[in-house]
């Protein structure tokens, strides 16, 4: 019963595979025979995306890491491409407004997106020194507050005096914790931590530091 349920199959198989070629369908290799050749990719189509501009046989490589400049069109471009968008011009300028101005204030006021992308450099907990003494460096970003302390295990929860943040000028509070005197650091590794602000109405909340790690 078994072996007839199989040829059956087989058969179907067979006309199936016959019906496809009939069609000018071309059908997968088939398991242990010669897989069908690659074609290379020759345009800017064979991958999958309009934005390269190929030629000849040469591949496309992604230099990544690379901040390219902000193109010079008013964000309707993606219309060459696409099409169905079309009707929407006014909302893509708008966006993309929004966008060159987002990119020019990172770039004028952070030395460019490639260094902005690297705020966990400078944010929340880094190892630094700070007037020839070595320890930990605290960072968030909180422009709004009116004050901001650290607090956890290796303070109770009760922050001194020593472990209340400045805010400089653009809205960052720093706080520069010394390593003792036999280098052991003030907030030990897998320590729990939140910072205390207080917030532009004078409400007190905790939170977790936006870059812990």
């Amino acid at each position: 019963l078994l072996q007839g349920t199989i040829d059956e199959a087989s058969q179907a198989i067979k006309l199936l595979e016959k019906e496809l070629r009939a069609a000018n369908i071309q059908l997968p290799a088939a398991e242990g025979s010669p897989t069908l050749a690659v074609k290379e990719p020759t345009c800017s189509e064979d991958f999958w995306s309009p934005a390269f501009d190929l030629a000849g046989d040469v591949r496309h490589v992604d230099d990544y890491g690379a901040v390219s400049n902000i193109p010079n069109h008013d964000g309707t471009d993606v219309f060459k491409w696409d099409d169905t968008l079309q009707g929407h011009e006014a909302h893509f300028r708008y966006r993309w407004s929004l966008f060159k101005k987002l990119r020019k204030e990172i770039d004028e006021n952070e030395g460019g997106l490639d260094r902005f992308s690297q705020g966990y450099k400078k944010y929340g907990f880094n190892r630094g020194s700070h007037e020839n003494r070595t320890g930990l460096w605290y960072r968030e970003w909180a422009p709004g507050a009116k004050a901001l302390a650290l607090v956890g295990d290796f303070n109770n929860w009760k922050p001194k005096d020593e472990h209340w943040a400045f805010k400089n000028g653009f809205g960052v509070w720093e706080l520069f914790l010394a390593d003792g005197k036999d280098g052991t650091p003030q907030v030990p590794h897998r320590s729990k931590v939140k910072c205390r602000l207080e917030t532009a109405a004078g409400e007190w909340v905790e939170r977790i530091p936006a870059w812990i790690k």
